[in-house]
């Protein structure tokens, strides 16, 4: 059965996620050599059309050793481009493991993207040393922003930027996020989240540049949230002795602080204020509280909020699909949450911005393109996983998409949250 399965996932690559258009592929390494286009990132954009694709080399957990440069510099971004990192190891790594990013440092920002327009950044580490800013702002974009992979890494100085304003879509697939006293801030925006983590780290007041204050792991300010197989965490409370610096103390805070609008958590997801219990006083206290007025929370009984929950919330079950990391060559793992005791089909295609109404919920996927990958039953548990073999001739910075059709014992059909993804290059393939 995982044989047919994996010969019908390489049917569904050969056909459906065929290269399409011919727009241009450039290449940054920088050590620079025969065929490669720059030596970093901003000329790179600046150069590119749209519907380009840029893959960033690098060859190290530091990015970029034999030329002595740890991080290529983060750039601007208002055009539809994609930007993929490349690890050139030759060892694959284990399933649902994603491939070291390519190191950028400063602030990535996307804005100003047009209405129909995609811009996807996949498997890109971002940060630098306090007091350089670090981190970045998707603002003004009608279009649809995707990042896959991608990480905010933090030593728990004061320099991190996390900030979307203005954003009609962004989806965030399997991001890691280290909160260093500034909150993930969402604003007039709509966003989703899949396998995606939010959470502090300590600060650090021997380095010099330690955070002050504390802060909601995700801030929501006339917005909507979705998130499938997450964890948001607000502030952990502490207070450190400076090591020569002024006394810090820094407080627990929410897990997601909400202003007029509209979470839903789905499967999966837990959601929680920071703990004290590292501090100096208190004991340990875990919990989700929102300001007010605060909105609506929609929440899947299968998912987990720690703690006093203040804001009205609807319970609902949130059927949903979401993935591991894909990496061509290796196997994909992917989860379908359906009705306990009833029948998925799990279909496959291009992720599309606009969603489809039909008479079943809205679907995601290019309905000219659509392929089912599996029939699943799902158990009393209401968890089905399964893993799909992603051959090497994908389209890499190219936004593909997971949903189920759910079938419930009652005879009631729904299609459930669904997931975007990308493909991670290929581990030791030059190309």
């Amino acid at each position: 059965m995982n044989l047919l399965r994996s010969l019908l996932w390489l049917l569904v690559f050969g056909s459906v996620l065929s290269p399409g258009h011919a727009q241009r592929t450039w290449k940054v390494w920088c050590v620079g050599g025969p065929g490669i286009d720059y030596t970093d990132l901003p000329p790179a954009v600046a150069a590119a059309a749209p519907g380009d694709t840029i893959l960033v080399w690098h060859d190290s957990a530091m990015g970029c050793t034999p030329a002595g440069q740890v991080q290529y510099t983060a750039a601007t971004i208002d055009k539809p481009l994609s930007v993929v990192g490349m690890f050139l190891s030759p060892q694959g790594l284990p399933l649902g493991t994603m491939p070291i990013g390519a190191g950028l440092g400063g602030v990535l920002r996307v804005t100003n993207l047009a209405a129909g327009d995609r811009v996807v950044l996949c498997n890109l580490s971002i940060g630098n040393w306090a007091p350089v800013s670090a981190g970045f702002e998707l603002s003004n974009c009608d279009g649809e922003v995707i990042l896959d992979g991608c990480s905010v890494d933090s030593l728990g100085e004061d320099n991190v930027v996390t900030s979307i304003v203005d954003c009609a879509n962004v989806f965030m697939h399997g991001c890691r996020v280290d909160l260093s006293g500034t909150t993930v801030g969402i604003t007039n925006s709509t966003v989703t989240m899949s396998l995606t983590s939010i959470s502090p780290v300590p600060p650090l007041p021997q380095l010099g540049h330690a955070y002050t204050q504390s802060v909601p792991g995700v801030t929501l300010v006339n917005s909507s949230l979705t998130l499938t197989g997450s964890y948001i965490r607000g502030s952990d409370g502490y207070t450190w002795p400076g090591y020569g610096w002024p006394f810090y103390p820094i407080h627990t805070r929410e897990g997601v602080q909400m202003d007029n609008s509209t979470l839903y958590i789905g499967p999966g997801t837990g959601v929680a204020a920071g703990s004290d219990s590292l501090g100096s006083g208190g004991g340990s206290v875990l919990r989700a509280s929102w300001s007010t007025p605060p909105g609506v929370v929609h929440r899947d009984p299968r998912a987990v909020l720690v703690g006093i929950v203040n804001v009205p919330t609807v319970v609902e079950y949130l059927h949903a699909t979401y993935s591991f990391w894909a990496v061509a060559t290796q196997n994909l793992g992917a989860y379908v949450v359906g009705p306990p005791d009833g029948f998925a089909l799990l279909l496959f295609g291009d992720y599309q911005m606009s969603p489809l109404p039909t008479p079943f919920g809205d679907l995601l996927l290019d309905a000219n393109a659509l392929t089912f990958v599996d029939l699943l039953a799902v158990p009393s548990t209401s968890w089905v996983y399964r893993e799909y073999y992603v051959p090497s001739t994908v389209q890499y910075g190219h936004a593909y998409g997971l949903q189920a059709l759910t079938l419930s014992p009652a005879g009631e059909l729904a299609l459930g949250l669904p997931t975007a993804f990308t493909v991670a290059w290929e581990p030791g393939r030059i190309p």
